[in-house]
Order: structure tokens, then C-alpha cells, then sequence
């Protein structure tokens, strides 16, 4: 089952929300545990503030009680188009290629068929293979690149 999430639900799953958070941050950013950790806090925190001013959602896949993983996303204007921005999508380990992911998706792509947004976007870190495939097999397309340059390596 898929629902959105209210305010109170943050302290109710903070943390299985927080593990979720940390394990994305943790493998795909790779910065010193303390920093992942202040930065997962921050999110939790700003996770509320969306809630509480209505300014993005934040839905969770349930099996019975527990959440199984959650997608978090808002609404972004760009050059006169609207689409829904999938700012995090995670699921626990244990429930990773059982579709859940997919169904995370597919909700919110209702939603934005609901709301005339015709796009949904992203964006992925290239070394996030499950991520990636997961993009691509609900049909998402790379349109850019961000590149970035280290300017304290001399290669």
C-alpha cells in the first residue's frame, strides 16, 4: 500500500526513514560518517517542512505497518513547463527488485497525470547502477549531464 505521508509520520518513521536516507547518502556520496549523518538529519528535517508548508510530498510503500521504502518529490517550473521533481526514491534492501520502486514511481506519475504535469525528472549519480536501471526500465531518459572538475587534483 501506498500513501502520502503527513508530518507526524516523520517522527512516527524517523527512523526508518533515516536509514533509508543515510544508506543513499553513504554509498553514493561517500563523505565521513559524521557529515552523512548531519545531513540526513537535515533532510529529516526538511522532509517535515515540505509536509507542514505543502510545498512537496512524501509517499511510503507499506507492507502492513512498516514502510518499505519512500519517494520524496515536488512540483518545479522550468522555462514555462511544469514537472514533478523525484527528489529521493529508496527502498530497504530486503525489498529492493520486488517492484516497489516502480510502484513509487507509477504513483506519482498518476498524480501528475492528475495534475497535467507531463514530466517526471530526476537526477542520479552515473555509479548508482540499481538506480539507474530502475530509471530507465520506467522509461526515463538522459537529456543532460552535470559535469564537475576537481580543482585540488593536477591531472
Amino acid at each position: 500500500m501506498i500513501r502520502q505521508l503527513n508530518p507526524s509520520d516523520i517522527q512516527i518513521y524517523r527512523n526508518e526513514l533515516y536509514e533509508l536516507l543515510f544508506a543513499v547518502y553513504n554509498s553514493s556520496f561517500h563523505l565521513p560518517i559524521d557529515s552523512t549523518k548531519n545531513i540526513v538529519n537535515d533532510k529529516l528535517e526538511q522532509m517535515y517542512e515540505i509536509i507542514n508548508n505543502s510545498s512537496g510530498y512524501i509517499i511510503a510503500y507499506f507492507d502492513g505497518i512498516k514502510i518499505c521504502g519512500f519517494a520524496w518529490y515536488f512540483k518545479k517550473i522550468d522555462f514555462e513547463k511544469s514537472s514533478y521533481f523525484l527528489n529521493f526514491i529508496s527502498t530497504f534492501p530486503k525489498y529492493q527488485n520486488k517492484g516497489i520502486g516502480s510502484a513509487l514511481i507509477h504513483y506519482i506519475e498518476e498524480r501528475a497525470k492528475e495534475n497535467d504535469i507531463r514530466y517526471l525528472e530526476l537526477n542520479v549519480t552515473s555509479d548508482n547502477s540499481l538506480a539507474v536501471h530502475l530509471y530507465e526500465k520506467n522509461n526515463f531518459k538522459e537529456i543532460r549531464k552535470i559535469m564537475i572538475k576537481d580543482t585540488f587534483k593536477n591531472d
